[in-house]
């Protein structure tokens, strides 16, 4: 009789085949945890970058979001989405959440934005600034709040430079930051006064470029500005005076008083030159 005791089968083999299989199976839980937490992060969010990226690539990119884009007018803020340009008619807002400001893409000059709500309170010179999600910024500041109907084949044939935020019944219009200045006088006998920028536009055949400002006089005596005291240039070229200026000058602002220049200059090429008038100096983007 055969009394040698009986003995359980060895793990080895089936042993050695579960093995790698639970291996796999805790690796593939491992990514999927990875990839819900990165989705979570919101790093994987196809969004809108920044316009100068976007000329050049003309696609969407999937990149890690620094923050949400938003549009800053004064104090206020609202969150920044992108629209499709419309193909004909009025600009539409699409549904979507109440107070969320539409930027329409491939629009630079100017950057057209809807806001489907009135006005927030904003002066003259306060902030109108884009963040967008990758970082950039666009800095502007309110020039002048129009109340008049759109023209929205105007905005969109993209001949302007400038934000135009388009609100219930008025645009409020912006212009780059620098291009607001209030010139901080040198001597007692400086020129004492703030000056405001218009729109710049570049003419149908590109041969001249005509921009148009305010000069308000602060100070306590007559500004005279005479046309040697106006010129535009950009690196490397000689300064252009202008080949044309309304008012005709030479031109006399008597103190607490205000005048509108428009100049039209050989276009210099590029999109941004070096406004001179009198004792100061402006970077002009167009």
């Amino acid at each position: 009789m055969d009394t040698s005791t009986s003995q359980p089968p060895e793990a080895g083999a089936g042993g050695k085949k579960r093995r790698p299989a639970l291996i796999i199976t805790l690796i593939l839980l491992g990514l999927l945890a990875v990839l819900a937490v990165v989705y979570l992060l919101g790093y994987t969010q196809v969004i809108f970058v920044r316009p100068d990226w976007a000329r050049q690539l003309g696609i969407p990119t999937i990149t890690p979001m620094c923050a949400r884009p938003t549009l800053t007018l004064g104090t206020a803020s609202f969150p920044l989405e992108a629209m499709e340009p419309p193909g004909a008619g009025a600009l539409q807002v699409p549904a979507g959440e109440p107070g969320t400001a539409w930027w329409v893409t491939n629009t630079f000059a100017p950057f057209v934005i809807l806001l489907p709500r009135d006005a927030p309170a904003i002066r003259p010179g306060e902030a109108m600034i884009v963040q967008w999600a990758d970082c950039g910024r666009e800095e502007f500041v309110l020039q002048e709040t129009r109340p008049e109907a759109v023209d929205t084949a105007a905005l969109l044939a993209q001949g302007t430079s400038g934000m135009a935020v388009i609100v219930p019944g008025a645009v409020l219009w912006g212009v780059r930051a620098g291009q607001l200045v209030t010139p901080e006088p040198t001597d007692p006998n400086a020129m004492q006064s703030e000056v405001s920028f218009g729109e710049t536009v570049i003419s149908e055949d590109g041969k001249t470029l005509t921009t148009s400002l305010t000069i308000l006089n602060t100070g306590g005596k007559p500004i005279t500005v005479r046309l040697e005291d106006i010129s535009l240039g950009v690196e490397g070229q000689p300064a252009a005076s202008p080949l044309s200026v309304e008012p005709a000058l030479p031109l006399e602002i008597q103190p607490g008083e205000s005048a509108m220049l428009t100049m039209t200059f050989p276009n210099p090429g590029g999109n941004l030159a070096t406004l001179k008038l009198l004792d100061f100096a402006v970077d002009l983007y167009y």
